[in-house]
């Protein structure tokens, strides 16, 4: 690939990303006050639980298991990404979490990698429930999130 065709192809996927973004916020301006399983944005925003760092997650996320819902990266207090884990019946969030430590591969196509040791990103859970109707939730709580805090890498 040509420099000249590199930079163009970086240039456009920071036009297209950022785009997104405010994409992203404006929705959540929108309806950042639509009550979600009864609770707001904000009402829903201190409900995270803070479950330590990566190479902590295999002691703190037992009691993950059959729940699905939100986790975030935060890198000193910088959040970095959201995600969200919708498969309850497989292993819910603890599966979800546990593969950011054994697939790093994943963490290394999020985040640069000389911002990736184990202790410095922290991580965050927000638990949505365990029924059909928390994914949808879940769905809905990510886009606004994402759409307030606007994480560098989403």
């Amino acid at each position: 690939m040509s420099n000249l065709l590199a930079k163009w192809l970086y240039k456009m996927t920071l036009q297209i990303h950022s785009t997104t973004l405010m994409d992203t916020r404006k929705k959540y301006e929108k309806f950042k006050n639509q009550k979600i399983q009864g609770r707001t944005v904000d009402e829903w925003d201190v409900q995270w639980i803070n479950v330590g760092s990566l190479h902590e997650l295999i002691y703190h996320t037992t009691h993950l298991n059959n729940y699905i819902g939100l986790y975030r990266l935060k890198l000193n207090n910088e959040i970095l990404f959201i995600g969200h884990s919708i498969d309850y019946y497989r292993g819910g969030l603890r599966k979800q979490l546990l593969e950011l430590i054994y697939n790093n591969q994943y963490l290394y196509t999020m985040l640069p990698i000389d911002t990736i040791t184990d202790s410095s990103i922290t991580v965050d859970v927000l638990i949505v429930g365990n029924s059909v109707r928390s994914v949808d939730s879940t769905k809905q709580l990510k886009l606004l999130f994402v759409g307030k805090y606007l994480p560098r890498y989403n």
